[in-house]
């Protein structure tokens, strides 16, 4: 018989309008209201989203006691099993792992609860991966919010299915997850209007099984004692009966079905494109802590191999993964807000470095480096071989067993090219002194620079030309926009929401061209001058041998209200291309966001364009472009002009939302979708005087507007500075995938003392094969002993894969990705590991390793 089951739930933000110190207060007093009403009512149940909601808890013995009592009895169900409510598109895809691996071990250790509901009913898109991922995790089922345009008519249970065929069942809120949220000041009305959203809610949604899950509450909010009321009132007069429950029980009621379910296959983005590119340096800072921390753990566990000790980095993840949150890395939050994210960053950054350097030491002790100057040991953390750039402080001359290589110097710094092994290191010596010149593949003709792969001409606003000489190809189309050319335009959005006003301004400023370096090892090209609202500095540059044109941009801003895009018109016409967590997908037009890359590819030959914290790509025919950044301002003159200018529309979007709120169709924010940059406007300040108690407090919301004039950090005045690259291949779709993660994982230079060891000048401990099989991580095994690695089929082609490691291999299973089930056991001889992978297919393998 069909059923409405009522959830009555709360959804916490970690930090957004207020910080962590005031929601806590805000969580632990919905506990508690929560606790007392389960106490209460044999008939109330609880549903609690995150880690970090029930933290607060923990002080309170006898609250937590109580929490795993009703728990227990199934009354109280903790869903969600992560940190924090996570991004899904900006972070990588092993950090959105990591989040559902620590917040399912917190809710295990502290309430003795297996989570296996998915619950991401406020996250801004959903990765086409997230089934996978999800499945791989335990989970068994998903509801999530946002991600289908909203009044969209579509089955609402739906069958997820991922490239690799993984499936889960999925539960769309397509009227949001707001419910029964006490908006009018008295008890009566309210009342009234908990009924009219019910029936709006059923009349509505397309549910394939006739059950309806209805979400009773939202941010923030203290669950009532009228809520039963109103429950019993609609149970005397209406159909089908509600009754209060916790998602898992709507789930096992639909899963009975589940062969009626459509099913969907896919992403489900984008939402709030804005968010891509506010606040940048919380992205650049994401990439950064995430590399670092998987680059700790690679090195780690081969240290531990060798005898040394496999460091807890257990702070520095949850770090990382609490700033992952969807209103923290994506910039929405408030100024203390923002900064209290940068300073979670450092910190990981500084306790992973260091955790870096002890495993970095034990293996460079272990390492014969013999004499001819002073030891200089270069590790490569990704699994296959590399040439890359390598800095160190000093001048210095430097030799490898080949003899001397080319050096260049730059600001007190050598520089050269390194030839490294896959997943090892290479010793080279330095000897004090300026290097020899040496002749390379390099070469400058007035403002053009060339190599072995490129012949790049260089203008007063960009690029003009890159012709790829293995192909004879032109790669840019430099007709209305130079490569690489900065376009500024006005944004008065919020911080959610990108909106033009229409007024542009191109790079139609003097500037100075010069070349600032003839190489041997690098060429570089520096455009500079006054841009609207910024000075910037341009420098494009090629490597000796390496193929890829390399762009650094600084830029010193001083304007407001405006976006940055980097553009780059491309040659070829085809498929558009953005990698995602895990894996890759063909996109149309429009702002979308991106892991590590995105490309244009005619059939087999792409260009791709190759970036390092910057998710905002916008595709227009041939033209991709880089969103850098975007500054934003609570109220703004060109905010008032844009709003006269619409307002007969903004007028009737207006009315038509307060009349659907009126017919009980919840959440206004997106009735009014199309002039969303209108609300929440304040979160671009320093934030509230004082942090008032409470969800939503409408005093402090208001004093940001009237104290607009006050400069903030979401203005984004001073310097930023980006880096990205293009390149262009002929071949197979994971090559831009390994690029990608070229760029973002550099070599790591140790300097060392002339000492003996067991291990050779030059060593890889780790390959794997073929090349689109990529190893995402390598670390010390969540359960117990072991060593686990994660790969991933990165082109879409099913595949069989060797893993070759330093050391035997005693045993080897494919496991979900918390370890506790084994899927297959593997073929482990000597110290190879061989299985088969499907097509997009996330592999974790739990590995036995040593004699």
């Amino acid at each position: 018989m069909p059923e409405i089951f009522g959830v009555p739930h709360f959804h916490f933000d970690f930090e957004w309008w207020k910080t962590r110190e005031g929601y806590a207060k805000d969580a632990l007093e919905i506990l508690r209201k929560a606790v007392e009403l389960l106490e209460k009512y044999p008939e109330f149940k609880f549903t609690i989203d995150t880690a970090t909601a029930v933290e607060p808890a923990l002080g309170d013995r006898e609250l937590v006691e109580k929490l795993k009592k009703f728990a227990g009895e199934g009354r109280v169900e903790f869903v969600g099993g992560t940190l924090a409510a996570p991004d899904e598109n900006l972070p990588c895809g092993e950090a959105l792992v990591r989040q559902f691996l620590m917040g399912k071990k917190f809710l295990r250790e502290k309430f003795g609860v297996e989570c296996t509901t998915g619950w991401l009913i406020d996250e801004f898109g959903h990765t086409l991966q997230l089934p996978q991922v999800l499945r791989k995790c335990g989970f068994t089922s998903v509801t999530f919010g946002r991600g289908f345009r909203w009044f969209e008519r579509r089955p609402v249970d739906f069958r997820w299915v991922a490239p690799d065929g993984s499936e889960i069942l999925a539960h769309w809120l397509s009227l949001s997850y707001t419910g029964f949220f006490p908006l009018e000041p008295n008890k009566g009305s309210r009342m009234v209007r908990y009924e009219r959203e019910l029936k709006t809610h059923i009349g509505w949604e397309i549910s394939p099984t006739g059950h309806f899950l209805f979400p009773m509450g939202g941010d923030f909010t203290a669950p009532r004692e009228e809520w039963l009321e109103a429950v019993e009132a609609w149970n005397q007069r209406n159909h089908p009966k509600v009754r209060l429950a916790v998602p898992s029980e709507f789930f096992r009621e639909v899963e009975k079905e589940r062969e009626k379910l459509p099913t969907f296959s896919g992403e489900l983005n984008p939402v709030f494109t804005g968010t891509y590119e506010s606040r940048e340096r919380v992205k650049k800072l994401c990439r950064e802590t995430e590399a670092l921390l998987l680059d700790t753990e690679k090195l780690s566990s081969l240290s531990a191999l060798l005898g040394g000790e496999y460091p807890n980095l257990e702070e520095e993840w949850r770090n990382l993964l609490i700033n992952n949150h969807h209103d923290l890395i994506t910039g929405t939050g408030t100024d203390v807000v923002y900064r209290n994210t940068l300073l979670r960053y450092h910190s990981s950054l500084r306790g992973a470095g260091e955790k870096r350097l002890q495993a970095l030491e034990h293996l460079s002790s272990l390492v014969r480096t013999g004499d001819g100057g002073r030891p200089l040991l270069v590790f490569n953390t990704l699994s296959w071989s590399r040439k890359a750039l390598v800095e160190v402080q000093g001048m210095y001359r430097v030799f490898a067993r080949g003899g001397e290589l080319p050096c260049q110097y730059s600001e007190g710094r050598t520089f050269f090219l390194a030839e490294l092994p896959p997943m090892g290191y290479s010793l080279f010596h330095l000897r004090e002194g300026e290097s020899r010149i040496f002749e390379t593949d390099l070469r400058v003709r007035g403002t053009s620079l060339e190599n072995t792969f490129y012949r790049v001409r260089v203008g007063p606003h960009g690029v003009l030309s890159v012709l790829d000489k293995e192909e004879g190809r032109e790669l840019i189309d430099a007709g209305t926009f130079s490569g690489g050319e900065l376009l500024v335009e006005e944004d008065v959005g919020n911080l959610w929401t990108i909106c033009r006003t229409g007024r542009r301004w191109k790079d139609s400023y003097p500037t100075e061209v010069r070349v600032t370096e003839r190489g041997p090892i690098r060429a570089t090209v520096e455009i500079s001058g006054k841009h609207h609202g910024m000075h910037r500095v341009q420098r494009v540059s090629l490597y000796s041998g390496i193929k890829g044109v390399f762009f650094e941009t600084l830029i010193d801003f001083r304007g407001r209200d405006c976006r940055v895009r980097a553009l780059f018109p491309l040659k070829p016409r085809g498929k558009v291309l953005h990698e995602v967590p895990f894996g890759h997908v063909e996109r149309g037009n429009g702002i979308w966001p991106v892991q590590n890359w995105a490309g244009i590819r005619e059939g087999e030959f792409g260009v791709y364009l190759v970036n390092r914290g910057i998710p905002s790509c916008e595709v227009s025919g041939n033209l991709l472009s880089l969103g850098l950044m975007r500054s934003v301002s609570v109220l703004s003159f060109p905010l008032a002009l844009h709003v006269l200018r619409n307002l007969g529309d903004i007028v009737r979007t207006l009315l038509r939302g307060t009349f659907l709120t009126l017919r009980g169709y919840r959440y206004f924010e997106e009735y009014i979708m199309n002039h969303h940059y209108l609300t929440i406007r304040e979160y671009a300040s320093r934030g509230p005087p004082v942090e008032m108690k409470g969800g939503v407090t409408v005093p402090d919301h208001l004093y940001p507007y009237l104290t607009s004039w006050r400069e903030s950090d979401a203005w984004e005045r001073g310097r930023h500075v980006f880096h990205y690259m293009l390149f262009s291949h002929r071949g197979g779709i994971e090559e831009a995938a390994r690029r990608g993660m070229e760029f973002n994982f550099p070599p790591i230079p140790h300097l060392t003392a002339a000492h003996g060891g067991r291990l050779p000048p030059e060593k890889g401990f780790l390959t794997l094969s073929p090349p689109n099989v990529l190893l995402v991580a390598l670390k010390r095994a969540e359960r117990g002993e072991g060593l686990v690695a994660r790969i991933y089929e990165a082109s879409g082609r099913g595949v069989s894969f060797k893993l070759t490691l330093a050391w035997p291999v005693r045993k080897a299973r494919k496991v979900s990705m918390d370890e506790s089930e084994t899927y297959e056991t593997l073929d482990a001889s000597g110290r190879q590991v061989s299985g088969r992978l499907a097509p997009h297919e996330i592999c974790t393998i739990l590995l036995e390793v040593g004699p």
